[in-house]
């Protein structure tokens, strides 16, 4: 039923589809039109493109990004200015927002206010670095949905790139996925708090029947890990209250290892807490939830503060690992390449091989006069006893050879060591670094 009819004239009715400032509503009562990017004063008012002129940023290195303290309005771009800023190296063309991050090179090559950072992505099943979004950057597509969570700055001060949960409703779910759901498993999270958090706030739970697979959270002023299997529990309890005050970000990591019978806790790179529960993690099609509690029907421990770069890994993460993730460095691996970023390629892992007469070890066999002939394999550290000649073949590449005081080794002529490697000819140069045990390390010639 129609009613309050109007009583007099009604003339020139517009609707927008954007917001008039009050200059345009003044334009509109006098009927003068509003003023477009043109190079004409098209509301008459002596000005010409007056707040409609578009930033561009000077582009030195034509890589299609500006400078930022270099800017100049215009209705188009001017020749050597691009409508793209953040350049944060304008006389670099291979340094511009969004590229590949180039290890030990020490540039910020994609503009992201870090230097050679990389991830640690091997085994990763789920991955919220929250750039704008709530979406799974992993391979597997296990996106959040957001529920009254805002975005807000992270710990480098980047716009947009964490969530503000406001304590009392906020929360992100993501849907259940098999691929998620793991024996062996480390969570990785970064939280912020202006105040240390006070009664119990969820951080990153996930909800089985009776009690919860996992439940990390703050409770009584602590950092806690609740797991179950539905009916037997434990909780490991971070073993300080030196909290930060004021501003705080900390990273914490919670490892079930499902092999060992083995939990842990660490917060900020330092183990806080290990457990020995007696169970595997059960699983069923609850979600993932973050910043907030969920008994199966209802919502509850709502976290109060900023919660970002939530990891999911399938196996449980080395201490040194977990240094990794919190400095967003990879683990080294044997492949050849410098994986974290040290300036130090295949350091730190292998296996050591002690040679003996035995004779039973597969990585070498005796020779005539207690000469050894050893086939080692990439990333394999070979020591050498004493009173031993060695004559050493096959691919060597990558591995260190230990030569002990007292052992032998078979070199040519020349006082190089031929290494043969397929079909060509690869060279140890018998030049090594004597330490106070005695121990010369040979390295391998490009």
């Amino acid at each position: 039923m129609y009613n309050s009819y109007y009583n007099g004239k009604i003339d020139d009715v517009r609707i927008y589809n954007y917001a008039l400032t009050q200059n345009q509503v003044l334009h509109v009562m006098n009927d003068v039109p509003t003023e477009i990017c043109n190079g004409i004063d098209d509301d008459c008012d002596g000005l010409t493109d007056e707040g409609v002129q578009i930033t561009y940023y000077q582009d030195s290195d034509n890589d299609n990004f500006g400078n930022n303290n270099i800017t100049l309005l215009a209705c188009s771009p001017p020749t050597g200015y691009k409508v793209e800023g953040g350049d944060c190296d304008d006389n670099n063309p291979l340094v511009f927002p969004g590229t590949i991050e180039f290890c030990n090179n020490g540039i910020d090559d994609n503009c992201n206010g870090i230097i050679d950072e990389t991830v640690l992505m091997n085994g990763l099943t789920a991955w919220y670095p929250f750039n704008g979004n709530a979406n799974d950057e992993s391979v597997n597509d296990n996106h959040g949905t957001v529920f009254n969570a805002s975005l807000a700055t992270d710990r480098f001060n980047h716009p947009d790139s964490s969530y503000l949960f406001n304590g009392s409703s906020s929360r992100i779910n993501v849907m259940n996925n098999a691929n998620m759901n793991h024996a062996n498993i480390s969570i990785s999270a970064w939280i912020h708090y202006t105040t240390i958090p006070s009664g119990t706030r969820a951080i990153v739970t996930k909800q089985y029947t009776g009690n919860s697979t996992y439940y990390l959270y703050w409770d009584a002023g602590r950092i806690k890990v609740f797991s179950s299997n539905g009916t037997v529990t434990s909780t490991l309890t971070d073993n300080t209250t030196a909290y930060p005050t004021g501003e705080t970000w900390l990273h914490i990591v919670f490892t079930f290892d499902d092999t060992n019978n083995t939990s842990k806790l660490y917060v900020n790179g330092i183990l806080r807490a290990t457990g020995s529960p007696t169970y595997s993690l059960a699983y069923n099609t609850n979600p993932v939830v973050i910043g907030a509690g969920w008994t199966g029907s209802v919502y509850n421990s709502y976290y109060n503060g900023k919660i970002d770069d939530i990891r999911i890994y399938d196996y449980v993460l080395t201490q040194n690992q977990v240094l990794h993730v919190m400095n967003d460095l990879p683990t080294e691996v044997c492949n050849g390449i410098d994986d974290d970023c040290d300036g130090i390629v295949d350091e730190g892992i292998g296996i050591t091989n002690t040679f003996n007469n035995s004779g039973g070890n597969n990585a070498w066999e005796l020779a005539n006069n207690w000469s050894l002939n050893i086939v080692p394999s990439r990333c394999h550290d070979i020591i050498i006893p004493g009173s031993y000649n060695v004559i050493l073949t096959g691919d060597a590449e990558g591995a260190s050879v230990w030569l002990q005081s007292g052992a032998q080794l078979n070199v040519n002529n020349s006082g190089f060591l031929e290494l043969f490697y397929g079909n060509g000819i690869f060279t140890f140069k018998n030049e090594g670094i004597l330490t106070n045990s005695g121990i010369i390390i040979l390295y391998k010639i490009p």
